[in-house]
């Protein structure tokens, strides 16, 4: 077993059992797998070894891409183990894992053996707060990938009857007969934004909330969102949460809260406030939100995840603003393949060229060399076009005219 463990075991397997009716003395066995309860996680190409009671080997076969194992002609009033060997390749972290932790390190609740080797996610062989700190904040709102590894998956006793299958590992949850013909949603929980008004956005700062649509009380709140890097910048995020977390990196805001304490949150108060900017030389009016993204839920206040969660905010109008003109240093202007300009530096710079509508159509880094910069223009179509170049905290802009 490797030491780094994913996070299965805290309400183990959802398996469930389909079997088919026969007056034979043999009967077929059927489960899914599911990560961490949630029937949009399931487990594929998982490898299940089969024993029987005296623990002699019977078959190997693997989940299917919908996390179901099946086993044929096993006898009736035999009981049987099953084995699982698992080698990760993606981790799913939700807000439920961490508070089961912290509930832990409160006293609230007792974890079997299964479940304190899924919660030493330091390895350190303790469970405590720094295991709780370590996954909300470096694997939830930082976003950083859970070390692979193999999995620990208890085994799964049943016995065969002519009914129904009994038993099964510490901490599972037997799902009964599972119809995939039904058609139904599978996910688990579900988050929808609703966006009551549009406000315009200039130089000044301006404020978005995010309210819920309902009255919440919650005990983790986990928000991911996206929104146009190129056209504003998140100054600050706050909220009534005390010790409330977050990050912003590239064009996603990621927002991660748990603890013991209950928060209520009614229409009125917003669950967070963003604090945003307009960036410089935006070329553009258009209409720009806050979208959730997949990964986005709230736990109750018993730290279960509210199986659906309605989303309020505003959306923002960006405006147009005077592109400074005044840099004559670009030449050849008309250009065809490349043009230059004079900077100051031999450093790195970024480069964004927009069209006449404000679209951005070239946007990357370069270095200026003995204090020219050359930009390529072999991509871009015949026409006019706006140039920033950002260096060394400064930023200059121009305009450039491409003929082919």
């Amino acid at each position: 077993m490797k030491n780094t463990k994913l996070f299965l075991a805290f309400f183990g397997l959802l398996l469930g059992t389909v079997f088919t009716n026969s007056y034979a003395q043999t009967d077929n066995y059927t489960c899914n797998i599911i990560c961490l309860n949630q029937p949009d996680h399931i487990m594929s190409g998982v490898k299940v070894n089969l024993f029987d009671s005296d623990n002699d080997f019977v078959a190997t076969t693997y989940t299917n891409s919908e996390g179901y194992f099946f086993f044929q002609e096993l006898t009736i009033g035999e009981s049987y183990s099953a084995k699982f060997e698992y080698d990760a390749e993606n981790t799913y972290i939700d807000l439920a894992d961490a508070f089961s932790i912290l509930s832990y390190t409160y006293g609230y609740i007792d974890l079997d053996e299964t479940q304190m080797i899924a919660a030493d996610v330091t390895g350190n062989g303790l469970v405590d707060r720094d295991d709780f700190w370590t996954l909300l904040f470096d694997y939830y709102i930082m976003g950083q990938p859970l070390p692979v590894g193999d999995w620990y998956l208890p085994d799964w006793n049943f016995e065969m009857t002519d009914m129904k299958a009994t038993g099964g590992p510490s901490g599972s949850c037997a799902n009964g007969t599972i119809n995939n013909d039904t058609g139904d949603n599978k996910s688990a929980y579900n988050t929808l934004m609703t966006y009551t008004s549009t406000t315009e956005l200039s130089d000044n700062e301006l404020v978005i909330p995010i309210y819920f649509n309902e009255v919440i009380n919650t005990n983790g709140v986990g928000i991911m969102l996206s929104y146009n890097n190129d056209l504003i910048d998140i100054i600050d995020i706050e909220s009534p949460i005390k010790d409330l977390n977050y990050n912003v990196n590239n064009g996603e805001v990621r927002i991660g809260w748990a603890e013991k304490d209950t928060y209520k949150f009614d229409l009125e108060t917003p669950v967070v406030n963003i604090r945003i900017k307009q960036k410089p030389n935006v070329s553009s009016e258009q209409i720009e939100y806050f979208e959730l993204m997949d990964g986005t839920h709230i736990l109750d206040n018993k730290g279960q995840i509210i199986p659906f969660v309605d989303f309020a905010s505003i959306q923002f109008k960006t405006t147009i603003q005077d592109i400074n003109s005044e840099v004559s240093t670009a030449y050849p202007n008309p250009c065809n393949e490349l043009f230059t300009l004079n900077l100051d530096t031999d450093g790195k710079v970024e480069v964004k060229i927009y069209n006449t509508t404000g679209q951005l159509v070239e946007n990357y880094y370069s270095t200026a060399s003995n204090q020219e910069l050359h930009i390529n223009t072999r991509n871009l179509q015949g026409g006019l076009y706006l140039y920033q170049i950002n260096y060394q905290s400064k930023s200059i802009q121009g305009s450039i005219t491409v003929r082919k």
